[in-house]
């Protein structure tokens, strides 16, 4: 083999041999590169973790932060609440003291403004009252004197002496009453049975004097066996007086009747009617004439009295008039009933 032949057969040699170490020098670089991304992935990998876990650890602690924030408004809301409760109960408990004071004192006033109309009403009724027997009384003294003027028999002195002591002790009776609080209610409570027939014939000759001196003639007429009356006398007799003098007020030389019989439409109930023929009541006064005060000359309390009296003891009263034709007033009482009566009743 010459020269030349072995110098190109090296130069081939060296050639492959800086080629196999390009080659081996490049494949350990790539194994390096590859190496160190390899690295460097697990690095932020790691990295990333770490993040992950520092914000779950915030985010834990906000949420730990916003329930205890949140349980504390809920608590101050819940305080609030409860001082709201309190303080509205207090307005409550002091609208309703208020409210309370106010009735009581309402009551107060009204009690006191009862008790003042009571006061008025009882010395109205008290002087109402006194003047029919004060007027009987005068008439009797006058008629007394009347006698003993004209020196007549000393028989219409007494009586008419007897008459003014009767009225005089029915005012005594009035006053004793009056003293001890005992109106119409407790004149209820002692009630009695009272013969109608004596009742009348007492108050005939009582008021027969009284009538004459106006003209006007007093007749009684009471049906046989009539039954007893369950009342109280005083009462009665206060009833028949102020209804006699309401009719000798308004009549002048008439009649006034006085009649006493058993109801037709209720056996157990006596009716006692006064009439008269005088000038009447007008249709305005009738209206409202049981009312206290209703009256177009008098004083307007001795209907009203009568009727607080009657309806005591269980009776009614009624009035018809016309004008220039008279008044009649009819008024019951209950027929008395004894012990035995009651129990066969039952």
């Amino acid at each position: 083999m010459d020269y030349r032949s072995k110098k190109k057969q090296k130069s081939s040699r060296l050639l492959l041999v800086t080629i196999a170490a390009i080659v081996v020098i490049g494949a350990a670089s790539g194994c390096i590169a590859t190496t160190g991304t390899a690295d460097t992935a697990d690095e932020t990998v790691r990295s990333l973790f770490h993040v992950q876990e520092a914000l779950s650890e915030v985010q834990a602690r906000w949420i730990i932060i916003g329930e205890a924030l949140l349980v504390f408004f809920l608590v101050l809301l819940v305080i609030l609440l409860i001082m709201l409760f309190r303080r509205y109960r207090k307005i409550e408990k002091q609208a309703m003291e208020a409210s309370i004071r106010e009735r009581t004192l309402m009551k107060e006033n009204e009690m006191l403004d009862r008790l003042s109309r009571m006061k008025t009403e009882f010395f109205q009724n008290m002087s109402h009252d006194f003047k029919t027997p004060l007027t009987i009384i005068s008439t009797s003294v006058l008629n007394a004197m009347d006698v003993l003027d004209f020196e007549m028999d000393k028989k219409e002195i007494r009586e008419s002496l007897n008459l003014a002591q009767i009225e005089v002790m029915r005012m005594s009776r009035i006053v004793d009453g009056a003293l001890k609080h005992t109106a119409m209610h407790d004149n209820k409570q002692r009630g009695e049975p009272i013969d109608i027939v004596i009742l009348l014939n007492m108050v005939s000759k009582t008021y027969n004097a009284f009538l004459d001196r106006r003209g006007n003639t007093l007749i009684t007429t009471v049906d046989k066996d009539i039954p007893l009356a369950y009342c109280n006398a005083d009462t009665l007799l206060n009833v028949m007086a102020n209804l006699i003098s309401n009719s000798n007020r308004f009549t002048r030389n008439g009649e006034i009747i006085i009649s006493a019989s058993l109801s037709i439409t209720e056996r157990q109930l006596i009716c006692i009617t006064v009439k008269d023929n005088g000038i009447g009541v007008s249709p305005e006064v009738l209206e409202n004439i049981f009312s206290r005060g209703a009256s177009e000359t008098g004083s307007g309390l001795g209907l009203h009295i009568c009727k607080t009296a009657i309806e005591s003891y269980g009776g009614a009263i009624s009035i018809e008039s016309k004008e220039g034709k008279g008044t009649k007033v009819t008024f019951t009482v209950p027929v008395y009933k004894s012990k035995k009566d009651s129990t066969e009743e039952k």
